[in-house]
């Protein structure tokens, strides 16, 4: 064999493997919506009547939503999108931002896909108590008398899923593929005996019955819609999760495996309904089960949902940590878990508030019906914000043809927002919930954009380069201190031409002396998820001063305090500590002054979310600034 034939061989190998992984990573949350989905459009809140036409008419929905949403539009173009391997929406936000073009169009878009980001957050939130109620009530089938205990019992089980965050997932996360392949088999094979008793169930193959089905139902249509959502509500995820496993992969897991045990599992539970069997606790899902199956098959639901639970929650690790190097979001404690794979993360203040926020959400809807109704409007607007986004990328970035992309997008983006339209009547019922969530999460993310944008302006004037610094020399500095500092500075200083750090202005103008040893230290965060050129670039200066300027992809962690030691920077570190105060020129603005300040005491200092953690003694220098309307400015400092 060839080396050609044998690498291959082993990339082939290799794909296998991570299709495999990526059935408890990537398709957790869309594996475990048959618990649910199909269920709500008979038994839910708005009900259908199960006639024949009605059930292949939904069947058909079903399996055309997957088709053409998940096998299409995710798998065939939305993973096209990929910011050097990684994928998600911010993937696309960060290929736009490539292009260097800072239009207000551009700055719109950008605005745009963040607050898609925010939704997804929503779902985040969403899915774990959604998926986990509707396992753990398949408790309330085998013994009714433990209907009141449903609700504890699914508290109980995420309070120990987010306990364990900290240890991390690598441990277990090696089971997750096998037990979801455990599952995507056994709801397969729990749909085959009753397609095999009701064929007739294959007319759903012809999207004419389901076109049929939508316009005899008129209104109703749309309430049986937002049912259909629930199960797609996995694509962004899958997008999301992109990065940890590859395209071809995840492809592979799709077509092989998920989507025909998904189509079997729906189909099954639709030719239970047509053979006119009683539904047992009002559940379709469960009642496919063979009585002696029915308590493994609540355990191993409840494992798979736990898994695709999971999952949601490190993706919004991964999100946040993403919004971070991307400065849409203020700095938070990050602890990777994991010694070899930096996407491992945990991340204490998120974890915590996702766990409040999924324990509220359970005891306030109680039911994973009450939820249902809730679920799916914030999902379908993240899902028209990247198919919007990929048609920016695919144009703008590529420079594919737009005759032939816009038509083929439009075509995708009704689908999407037929969807959205469908869940914005579930707005009064419960889904302003996850609306008002993504909301405010993207509250934050403006405000901490603006006031860093705002920040930058006082930066930006700075005009004192390191050849002006020289030339002041015994007049407004008359000496060196022994000790050695080194200052943080936001452009890299490298050559007499570079404009000096605004905190090195502000201690001269307060000591007037330099100390013996100076450094100039700058952190570079790269639109590239993982920075693959040479990581530190040194600069030796006159009169004792060294620059050191260091890159990082933005889904990296930041190892600041190791990299001084290699390269020899001794001495304590100056940080600027803003002191923001507002020029009271309205109270809107006041207000927003007040926020960013409340916003930037909560954030993780600088110097340790790049990794310093007592190794070196850090300098604090209080820099006064003051926000105006139209700009931002260092007041006076003597």
């Amino acid at each position: 064999m060839s080396s050609e034939s044998r690498l291959a061989a082993n990339k082939r190998v290799r794909n296998l493997f991570l299709a495999f992984g990526a059935l408890g990573v990537v398709y957790g949350d869309i594996g475990t919506s048959p618990l649910y989905a199909f269920n709500e459009t008979f038994f839910g809140h708005y009900p259908l009547s199960k006639t024949p036409d009605d059930i292949v008419g939904v069947l058909s929905l079903f399996f055309w939503a997957l088709t053409m949403v998940i096998s299409v539009k995710y798998l065939v173009f939305i993973l096209r999108a990929d910011n050097h391997g990684e994928g998600g929406v911010f993937s696309e936000l960060s290929l736009i931002q490539s292009t260097g073009k800072k239009t207000k169009f551009i700055t719109a878009i950008s605005f745009l896909l963040a607050f898609g980001a925010c939704l997804l957050y929503a779902e985040g939130l969403i899915t774990p108590a959604i998926s986990v109620l509707s396992a753990v009530e398949g408790l309330a089938i085998v013994a009714p008398g433990f209907k009141s205990a449903v609700v504890p019992i699914t508290v109980a089980i995420l309070i120990l899923l987010f306990s364990v965050q900290r240890i991390g997932t690598g441990l277990i996360s090696k089971y997750f593929g096998v037990i979801m392949l455990v599952w995507f088999s056994t709801i397969g094979a729990l749909g085959i005996p009753h397609i095999i008793n009701h064929p007739q169930v294959f007319e759903a193959l012809n999207p004419l019955n389901g076109l049929s089905f939508l316009i005899s139902h008129k209104m109703q249509s749309l309430f049986v819609l937002g049912a259909v959502t629930l199960c797609i509500t996995g694509g962004e995820a899958l997008y999301a999760d992109m990065g940890h496993f590859g395209r071809t992969p995840i492809r592979l897991a799709w077509y092989f495996i998920v989507y025909p045990c998904l189509v079997l599992n729906y189909f099954g539970q639709g030719a239970y309904l047509l053979g006119g069997n009683e539904v047992s606790g009002g559940n379709v899902f469960y009642s496919l089960s063979p009585d002696w199956f029915l308590i493994p098959l609540v355990v191993l639901a409840t494992m798979a949902t736990v898994i695709a639970s999971q999952a949601l929650i490190s993706g919004a690790f991964s999100l946040t940590q993403q919004a971070i190097g991307l400065g849409y979001f203020p700095r938070v404690k990050i602890v990777h878990t994991s010694h070899d794979l930096h996407g491992q993360i945990y991340m204490p203040a998120v974890n915590w508030l996702l766990m409040i926020g999924c324990i509220s959400l359970v005891l306030a809807f109680k039911s994973s019906s009450n939820l249902a109704v809730a679920y799916g409007l914030t999902v379908t607007a993240t899902m028209s914000i990247t198919t919007f986004g990929f048609f920016i990328v695919a144009t703008q970035v590529w420079n594919w043809n737009k005759l032939w992309v816009a038509p083929v997008i439009f075509f995708l983006f009704a689908i999407d927002f037929t969807f959205f339209t469908a869940n914005t009547l579930k707005f009064l019922h419960g889904g302003f919930v996850p609306v008002l969530i993504g909301l405010g999460l993207f509250s934050v993310m403006w405000l901490w954009n603006w006031g860093r944008g705002k920040l930058g302006e006082v930066y930006r004037q700075a005009t004192l380069t390191l050849g002006d610094l020289f030339a002041l020399k015994g007049v407004e500095w008359q000496g060196r201190m022994p000790s050695k500092i080194n200052f943080f500075s936001p452009s890299p200083v490298t050559d007499e031409n570079s404009l000096i750090a605004l905190s090195l202005q502000t201690f001269i103008t307060r000591y007037h002396m330099l100390p013996s040893g100076l450094s100039f230290i700058t952190v570079q965060i790269s639109p590239r998820p993982v920075w693959t050129g040479a990581r530190v670039v040194r600069y030796e200066l006159p009169e004792n001063m060294v620059s050191i300027v260091i890159r990082y992809g933005y889904m990296e962690e930041i190892k600041l305090a190791e990299i001084l030691e290699t390269e020899g920077i001794k001495g304590s570190i100056l940080v600027g500590d803003h002191e923001i105060v507002s020029d009271e020129s309205s109270y809107w603005h006041t207000l927003k002054v007040r926020a960013f300040r409340n916003l930037l005491r909560l954030a993780l200092p600088t110097y340790r979310y790049f990794g310093m953690k007592g190794q070196t003694k850090i300098i604090k220098e209080i820099m006064p600034v003051e926000f105006t309307k139209t700009t931002a400015y260092l007041l006076d400092v003597e």
